[in-house]
């Protein structure tokens, strides 16, 4: 071995420089070359660059086209073929099938920025996410959409606008597909949809029903919203109603009811409160806890004297009253026809008007009710414009509340202009309640 290397040694030092290495390194080159080669042969066809996809064609959407929709779920099977129509009754929450003919025309459209999405009505609902049941042939599929997660995933204005249009199309809205923020695909089939829930519907609608009838019973068979019991020698144990609980009761109830309706609609019940409903809800409890405070703080012994005064005069005056209008009737009874007997009829009159006068003061001096509206807008003088405007202004927004939350399928967000007229409304009340009489003038 020693000598091969060493005539190996002296053949190259008889050789230039360049030559030399270039005689050294020729066999490691060829080695390396052999080595890469014979590993290219090796390596798994699976682990190779995937070669670019084949074009599967143009984007054609008005070559495609929706032919059937129909509901399958709630336990309606799809159509067994083609002729056989399915049920086109349907409610949010509901899945639904969308039959596509010639859908290699469409699938092109379908990519990472632009998916395919449902349309109700023209308007895009939300993006298909299941993947479509291609037939044999793979011209024609079927996709599967439920329509609460559609239509949630689209924006509020979008559901509120099919709502209405559903409300107003009792045929039924068109349903299609297409590339999003694109025209949908041709379509002719119809759904008609329900905008209400039924079997959730009728649950929430007995539930508010149960809770309203509940505090309807307790409205009437205790003060929960009166001004406490009625002083002794009271013709009726119920005492006046409050027109500061009265509406703190009065937005509680509209504000459930919006509550209940727009979740039921939408499917959403976390994000249906907004800081409207709050402030209204806010200003008829500080409404009710001011009143109550005012109440409280005009109590004092001159005031239950006063009253107390009030209330035998009044209760004189109505059995005073009383037996002159039984005197006059019996005199209209035996008197003949004649100006005399006018004359009587004129008296009986005013005596009843004096009468009824008299024993509405004696009610309010008793904390007696009368009837619920003229509790609310009287004081112990008679109807007074600061209660009848708080009546009024809570009417009138209670219908603006109302028509947002129908038009709009979400709590109403009132400016502050409008929150401020029902605050300086509440504000009103309470100052001119703290000037009210306790006793009647007459």
């Amino acid at each position: 071995m020693q000598k091969i290397v060493g005539r190996r040694l002296r053949a190259i030092s008889g050789l230039s420089p360049a030559t030399a290495v270039a005689r050294s390194i020729a066999p490691l080159l060829f080695g390396v070359t052999a080595a890469v080669f014979l590993c290219s042969l090796t390596v798994p066809t699976g682990a190779q660059s995937p070669a670019p996809a084949a074009s599967s064609g143009s984007c054609e959407p008005a070559a495609a086209a929706v032919g059937r929709v129909y509901r399958i779920s709630r336990g309606a099977a799809a159509p067994a073929s083609p002729d056989e129509p399915g049920v086109t009754d349907v409610e949010l929450g509901d899945e639904i099938a969308i039959e596509v003919t010639n859908y290699p025309k469409l699938k092109p459209c379908a990519t990472l920025a632009k998916r395919l999405v449902l349309f109700i009505d023209g308007r895009p609902a939300g993006p298909l996410k299941l993947p479509p049941q291609i037939d044999p042939a793979g011209n024609n599929v079927k996709f599967v959409a439920k329509l609460v997660v559609e239509l949630r995933e689209g924006s509020r204005e979008t559901l509120a606008a099919i709502v209405e249009r559903a409300r107003a199309e009792p045929a039924g809205l068109l349903v299609s597909i297409g590339p999003d923020e694109q025209p949908a695909i041709r379509s002719e089939a119809k759904l008609k949809l329900n905008p209400l829930p039924t079997r959730w519907g009728i649950t929430w609608l007995i539930v508010f029903l149960v809770l309203l009838a509940a505090f309807v019973v307790c409205a009437l068979r205790t003060n929960i919203i009166r001004d406490g019991q009625p002083e002794p020698g009271a013709l009726d144990w119920r005492g006046a109603y409050s027109l500061s609980r009265a509406q703190a009761a009065w937005w509680f109830f509209v504000v459930l009811a919006a509550y209940l309706f727009i979740g039921l609609v939408t499917g959403d019940f976390n994000n249906s409160f907004n800081s409207t409903a709050l402030t209204l809800l806010a200003i008829g409890a500080g409404t009710a806890l001011g009143s109550a405070a005012i109440n409280v703080a005009k109590t004092s012994d001159k005031a239950t004297l006063e009253a107390q005064t009030a209330r035998e005069a009044a209760t004189q005056d109505v059995a005073m009253l009383a037996g002159r209008e039984a005197a006059l009737r019996q005199e209209v009874a035996v008197e003949a026809n004649g100006e005399r007997k006018v004359e009587i009829v004129k008296q009986v009159a005013a005596v009843q008007a004096r009468l009824s006068a008299r024993e509405s003061d004696r009610a309010k001096l008793l904390n007696q009710s009368e009837n619920f509206f003229r509790d609310i807008v009287s004081d112990a003088n008679g109807v007074s414009f600061h209660r009848f405007q708080v009546v009024a202004w809570t009417v009138v927004l209670t219908v603006v509340f109302a028509k947002d939350v129908m038009s709009g399928l979400a709590m109403p967000d009132f400016n502050t202009t409008l929150l401020g007229l029902q605050g300086l409304s509440a504000a009103t009340f309470l100052g001119l309640k703290t000037t009210e009489a306790t006793v009647p003038k007459n």
